[in-house]
């Protein structure tokens, strides 16, 4: 999950064509210290391309079948307030070059590598996080605890009680200079695990943060478009969909359909329930 990033909502546009958006975020491959915490602790990171925060904005329902899955994004990560039926989001995370060569993976040369994880559509929305979760049921939904009431994103209530476990999150503190302390589960502390999801908590109060429900779109032979294991992502580039040198714009980056489409025709189709627990 990146920092807090403003999103200021687009008008509604004349054109019914609906809006695609590519945006980043962290995952455990984006950090080699993350990586090895990963790799050595798959019970605790299952799907190394979920998000590594308590809160994992967004959200993929990894261990829902296919056509029961339930994706939410909540806005935590970029302060988004109102989200629109229609609207199309792009998601991968940039690979550290240090664990790309340890995928073997060729990083190109004044260019960032990713994984593509998800192409998502908002089918319907939430005007508040407390909404989105009466929308739930106990279930499993994080690798740790097996049962949570509701999506870990949905940061309402004033304690951790649907979050991913310390020992499944990377915890990130914000130091008095402005800067942020990220910390793998072999050093984080509980309390400085609840002290996270407080900055959380207190995003989600203050800004007033919404939901949106979203189902994973296919390519044009029905493959599902998510992948939370390396073995399963296509690789891109920034050059891919428009990013400058380097990496992605911090507030995501507004594309062609075009460009959507050659992204989402990416992924492959995989064997049922693809989201396996073995990591490249």
């Amino acid at each position: 999950m990146p920092d807090a990033t403003p999103v200021h909502d687009i008008a509604p546009r004349s054109s019914s064509e609906p809006r695609t958006k590519i945006l980043s975020f962290e995952t455990w491959v984006s950090k080699l210290t993350w990586w090895k915490y990963a790799q050595r602790n798959p019970q605790f990171v299952p799907f190394p391309l979920s998000d590594r925060s308590p809160c994992q904005e967004p959200f993929f329902d990894p261990y829902a079948a296919p056509e029961q899955r339930t994706v939410v994004i909540s806005g935590l990560c970029r302060l988004r307030k109102h989200f629109r039926i229609g609207e199309r989001f792009l998601y991968v995370t940039r690979i550290d070059p240090k664990v790309a060569r340890l995928l073997n993976l060729q990083e190109p040369p004044e260019k960032s590598l990713y994984f593509g994880v998800a192409a998502l559509r908002v089918v319907d929305t939430a005007r508040s996080h407390q909404e989105a979760a009466h929308r739930f049921f106990q279930r499993q939904y994080v690798p740790v605890p097996a049962l949570t009431p509701y999506p870990p994103n949905l940061a309402h209530a004033p304690t951790p009680v649907a979050t991913a476990a310390r020992e499944c999150s990377i915890v990130s503190l914000e130091c008095g200079d402005c800067s942020e302390v990220q910390r793998t589960p072999d050093d984080a502390t509980d309390d400085e695990y609840q002290r996270h999801y407080r900055d959380y908590h207190v995003r989600q109060n203050r800004d007033d943060l919404g939901a949106a429900f979203c189902v994973v779109e296919r390519t044009a032979d029905g493959a599902e478009c998510l992948a939370l294991t390396p073995d399963a992502a296509p690789q891109f580039t920034s050059a891919d969909f428009g990013g400058r040198r380097g990496r992605l714009e911090r507030s995501g980056n507004i594309i062609s359909e075009e460009i959507a489409k050659g992204f989402r025709e990416r992924f492959t189709a995989q064997p049922a329930h693809r989201l396996s627990t073995q990591s490249a």
